[in-house]
């Protein structure tokens, strides 16, 4: 986690008495951290792959497993935005805020990890898809994902896309609990 967002969760969460609140917020930031990790990764994934097949390289091995690599890290990433909608939904159940003060920020987030929930749910399911005949490849290109009838963006604009959205959370629990930003 950036140091100045564990400074703001750390005075936030003295304000909740109740301790999933508390354990939501730290969660829901690790998890928002590790997807920093993990579409920091997929962009140096992406470059390296493509990087491969520009220049025709003949060692498909190296090929394939930097492939196999990003599939990995995009599985990641839908796994860690799932478990930020998770401690999205603890918080709005937890948290000694109004829901309608929360609503402006809450709805924002969640409508961006759902588009990345139905990719991982696509991922996990993969068995099912396979007996139905489904793709069960993913295309990455230098901007997105798509699989099956999904498209989501794995680019930089993404991953600044929730970051501030985690800031404009953080910012509304500084002001409702009287800390300020």
């Amino acid at each position: 986690m950036r140091i100045r967002e564990v400074q703001r969760i750390a005075k936030i969460s003295e304000k909740f008495p109740d301790k999933v609140a508390r354990g939501a917020l730290w969660a829901l930031a690790e998890y928002v951290d590790r997807a920093r990790v993990e579409f920091d990764r997929i962009q140096n994934g992406q470059m390296l792959y493509l990087q491969l097949i520009k220049e025709g390289s003949s060692d498909g091995e190296k090929r394939m497993e930097a492939g196999t690599a990003l599939s990995c890290d995009v599985h990641y990433l839908m796994i860690c935005l799932d478990k930020i909608q998770v401690m999205l939904n603890l918080l709005n159940r937890h948290l000694p805020i109004k829901k309608k003060v929360l609503k402006p920020v809450m709805m924002p987030m969640e409508n961006w990890s759902k588009r990345y929930d139905e990719v991982r749910n696509y991922l996990e399911h993969i068995d099912q898809r396979i007996e139905r005949g489904e793709p069960v490849n993913g295309t990455i290109t230098e901007k997105s994902y798509d699989i099956g009838p999904y498209h989501v963006k794995i680019d930089k604009s993404a991953k600044d896309e929730m970051s501030e959205l985690l800031d404009d959370l953080l910012s509304v629990l500084e002001n409702e609990t009287g800390i300020g930003s």
